[in-house]
């Protein structure tokens, strides 16, 4: 037909194939974040300054953990970190990282992750509430402080 033009239909990259996409209103909601052209270079610079961007925002927004003992939790077998294993019905569990990796620790055992963290921050509260323990912390807190700050300038 001598009349009609060919239209060039949007093509989407999936992978490693270009799939056509008549209509892209239906397939996204708001701007579309796949490339719709056929310059790989031109994909990557885009998708590269988005991450960049996005990245720093969430960074700067959210901590990069929920959990208040992140990190701190040792074995008390190996010494080893705790890392999360799951959760069942009763929350998320923690693990000793050396059993579930290579099965040297012989500490197996799975624990409640919101438990330990009631139980560290009612004994925080304890010591907190008891005006001797907590003069205690606040002279080790200052003395600390002093050390730091004595290393830091040099006079």
């Amino acid at each position: 037909m001598p009349g009609k033009q060919k239209v060039d239909t949007p093509r989407i990259r999936c992978g490693n194939c270009l799939q056509a996409v008549t209509n892209i209103a239906a397939h996204f909601v708001g701007t579309p974040r796949f490339e719709t052209s056929n310059r790989p270079e031109l994909a990557r610079q885009r998708a590269v300054s988005r991450l960049r961007n996005e990245a720093t925002a969430a960074s700067r927004r959210q901590p990069k953990s929920k959990r208040l003992l992140s990190g701190l939790l040792r074995c008390g077998a190996c010494g080893s970190g705790m890392v999360m294993t799951g959760c069942d019905r009763s929350g998320p569990r923690v693990r000793c990282s050396q059993n579930k990796e290579s099965g040297s620790c012989k500490n197996r055992t799975k624990y409640y992750i919101e438990k330990i963290e009631r139980l560290v921050l009612s004994r925080l509260k304890t010591q907190i509430d008891n005006p001797k323990l907590m003069g205690q912390f606040v002279e080790a807190y200052l003395a600390e402080r002093r050390a730091l700050s004595c290393r830091r300038s040099p006079r």
